[in-house]
């Protein structure tokens, strides 16, 4: 690998070609991982590199053969399934293990427990059971920034649940915190920018209409963003591509039929046969770009991944991987980014 890696420096070192010119028509073509390693060739590629402008240019540049991925955390590990996005994604069962990475990670939170948020541009975000802090983090260039609660130790008797998205509009990332009063239904709602660094409180703003969180069900621990919106649910939602799911059963046909919305008053339904309903499809997780979807099951009390195809006859299921036996996992969709989590950013 080192020695690689030395040659294709030399070779880049050796180009006459002007620097904005491979900036541009070259290095937002590359996949991820190889760009962190060229940051190491000078300081200008360094400069370039680590700069809001390029990491936006790259991630929204069209990767013709792109790699997507599942970010999965077991516990306090987290590991990385990277698969290759296209009709032939069902390939992933046979080269599965090479694809599955351990990710280190550089924060410590001490004893606070942290939940799986989701994930925007290349960025996670993971918040603490608590509400005190929660974390932005880009897993590939292992940058993250803490960020503190307004109302650290004030929280005692809520339940609180997390939200997080980017509003293009703004060009601005949010994290949404929602306390939840149990068996009362008092809540409070606030909203952290990551350009302005603040938060701001909105369940007192008549403007925003939260009645239907004002109830004394619980809600999912994190919102499951679709474009650009924010949902909640009472049951497990799931989101991958920009879809969000939710899995439900239909009782007089003994079938399973799982609920999409692709956007706001959009929905359909896949019906899923009765076998796959029993043996491999207990838990919807979400799609892919070419609509399969992963499904958690359950063999020998040891859980497993695999994916469906809905759109072949009969059904297809693929076994992907076996998790962690007895670990509480928790899986969203990630696509690999250069973008920094720091609050000081600008896509422009």
């Amino acid at each position: 690998m080192g020695s690689h890696f030395e040659e294709e420096k030399c070779l880049i070192q050796r180009t006459e070609l002007p620097h904005d010119l491979i900036t541009q028509s070259i290095l937002t073509r590359l996949p991820v991982k190889p760009l962190v390693r060229f940051k190491s060739v000078s300081k200008q590629w360094y400069s370039t590199l680590s700069s809001p402008q390029f990491a936006f240019a790259h991630f929204r540049f069209p990767h013709p053969s792109s790699t997507e991925s599942l970010l999965i955390k077991s516990n306090d590990n987290f590991k990385l399934l990277s698969y290759e996005s296209g009709e032939h994604d069902a390939q992933i069962h046979s080269d599965c293990e090479m694809k599955l990475h351990k990710i280190e990670v550089d924060f410590d939170v001490g004893d606070e427990k942290l939940v799986l948020v989701g994930s925007c541009n290349g960025l996670v975000c993971l918040g603490s059971i608590s509400g005190r802090l929660f974390i932005i983090w880009n897993p590939i260039t292992r940058e993250f920034r803490q960020y503190p609660n307004l109302e650290s130790g004030k929280l005692v008797g809520w339940m609180v649940t997390w939200g997080f998205g980017f509003v293009s509009a703004v060009d601005d990332y949010k994290v949404i915190r929602i306390c939840k009063k149990l068996f009362v239904g008092s809540i409070r709602v606030h909203v952290f920018s990551l350009r302005s660094n603040k938060w701001r409180r909105i369940d007192d703003d008549p403007s925003h209409d939260f009645s239907a969180l004002k109830t004394t069900e619980r809600l999912h621990k994190t919102g499951v963003l679709v474009d650009e919106t924010l949902y909640w649910m009472g049951g497990v939602p799931s989101m991958l591509e920009g879809c969000l799911a939710k899995y439900g059963r239909l009782v007089k046909r003994g079938d399973g039929y799982i609920t999409i919305l692709r956007s706001p008053g959009e929905t359909e339904q896949i019906l899923l046969p009765r076998d796959l309903i029993s043996s491999v499809c207990q838990n919807v997780i979400g799609f892919t770009g070419y609509d399969k979807f992963f499904t958690q099951y359950y063999c020998s009390h040891v859980p497993h991944l695999g994916m469906i195809d809905p759109t072949s006859r009969p059904m297809k299921h693929t076994p992907l991987m076996f998790l962690e036996r007895w670990s509480k996992n928790e899986i969203v969709s990630y696509s690999a980014s250069l973008i920094s989590p720091a609050a000081e950013f600008s896509s422009s």
